[in-house]
């Protein structure tokens, strides 16, 4: 065969891969942008209500119908008032270098304001106003009882005698939410509980029951803002996502193998501490025109623009029962979400009859047991499409199948392919 043949055949060859990459290209692009805003098939799309589970542990939980009449509605302008508090065995003019003026405290939460604005798209504006001057204490600090035995009559107590002291200066009746940091040489003040009021008799000030408190201890020196986020984010009705009883790994105590480190509500200081698109929904950050349902059998398409960024569809939620659902959500290395150590397609099963703390939300592993610690196995459990990524999510249980078919490289789109072998909740 001549060297001209030859060469022939190699330019034909060239020419037909490159078209098929063109072409394949251009299916992709065609699909992203045909895709309507429920989706691709819409005679398989569901209302959205059908995706909305109900709460029915009585307090906090998963489920989309929160009681604003006992939890905060996280949306517009709240007004929140910080109080110092100093005691006779740990005075601020003792406390650390640094440490000795309210500044310092109120400069190391502060950030908590932008934390939620980022978050909320916007939504909630968190205006703190601190009071700066301490206010002493009765009792030493560890004859309060904060440990995490601490019972509710001894932090109404607590509250009470602060509330009392700032009472001239404060006038409570104009603030939604009371935060009260102690000194940082308070060491028997351990941790920052929030308190929540579901009565509103307990405790009262200025004409107003004061309902909705969160009490600062040491660990908002390891936590830093985002305890004052975790447990704010308790007075609008989150639950904790880490576990109350943790499992033994090599010696070692595990509390967050349920959703590693991808929701504030569980490990505080995780690689992606943003929220998850359903709590987002729950909190209405996200709106129903955001989010795309599907039960019914057959396959669909969608188009999931990324949780820590504002506008497009975030979730896919397939209802499989009454208080359960399946979610699929993008998840980038953006915004809260900056320090993530993966990025993809994030799938997990919400069941809003779980109570806090004992797994309420559950992430699926895309590599299951790469890890012996399950936290940091899960630290990377997105689907995707880049090389070395698992692609495909099958539960043979549930007959469901989702394919990540294209992502983006700018962090803007992820496109999925749901399929459901049977219609499961109608």
């Amino acid at each position: 065969m001549s060297k001209r043949i030859i060469r022939a055949i190699i330019i034909f060859i060239v020419i037909v891969a490159a078209t098929f990459v063109f072409l394949y290209y251009m299916r992709m692009v065609s699909l992203i942008r045909q895709v309507t805003p429920q989706t691709h098939n819409s005679e398989k799309s569901t209302s959205v209500e059908l995706g909305k589970l109900p709460s029915v542990t009585g307090w906090i939980d998963e489920g989309h119908n929160t009681n604003y009449s006992i939890f905060l509605r996280p949306l517009g302008a709240l007004k929140a008032v910080m109080l110092f508090v100093d005691f006779p065995n740990a005075p601020a003019t003792q406390a650390p270098n640094g440490y000795q003026d309210t500044q310092s405290y109120y400069e190391r939460l502060a950030p908590a304001r932008e934390w939620f604005l980022n978050s909320s798209y916007g939504l909630l504006n968190l205006e703190i106003t601190p009071i700066n001057q301490w206010y002493h204490m009765s009792r030493n600090d560890y004859e309060y009882g904060f440990t995490r035995g601490l019972t509710w009559e001894a932090h109404v107590e607590y509250i009470k005698e602060v509330i009392k002291l700032a009472d001239n200066d404060v006038d409570f009746s104009n603030y939604d939410i009371i935060y009260i940091v102690p000194t940082k040489n308070a060491d028997g003040i351990t941790y920052s509980p929030a308190y929540i009021d579901s009565t509103g008799g307990m405790i009262e000030a200025d004409g107003k029951p004061i309902r909705h408190v969160v009490t600062f201890g040491q660990d908002m020196w390891y936590w830093g803002y985002k305890v004052l986020c975790h447990e704010t984010l308790h007075l609008f009705g989150l639950p904790d996502l880490y576990a109350f009883e943790p499992i033994i790994v090599e010696s070692k105590l595990e509390w967050h193998y349920y959703v590693g480190g991808w929701s504030l509500m569980g490990l505080i200081s995780g690689h992606a501490p943003d929220l998850f698109a359903w709590e987002k929904w729950k909190l209405g950050w996200i709106s129903d025109t955001q989010v795309n349902v599907v039960t019914l059998a057959g396959t669909t398409w969608h188009n999931l623009t990324p949780v820590e960024r504002a506008g497009g569809i975030k979730m896919v939620v397939i209802r499989i029962g009454y208080t359960t659902a399946y979610v699929i959500e993008s998840r980038r290395p953006l915004g809260n979400d900056w320090k993530a150590k993966d990025s993809g397609v994030l799938i997990y099963k919400v069941d809003s009859s779980v109570q806090s703390g004992y797994g309420p939300i559950r992430v699926f592993d895309a590599y299951p047991r790469e890890d012996r610690w399950p936290s940091r196995d899960l630290d990377h459990a997105c689907f995707g499409t880049i090389e070395g990524k698992n692609s495909t999510f099958i539960d043979e249980k549930t007959g469901i199948t989702v394919k990540v078919i294209y992502q983006d490289d700018e962090h803007e789109h992820d496109l999925i392919e749901v399929t459901l072998s049977k219609d499961l909740w109608t």
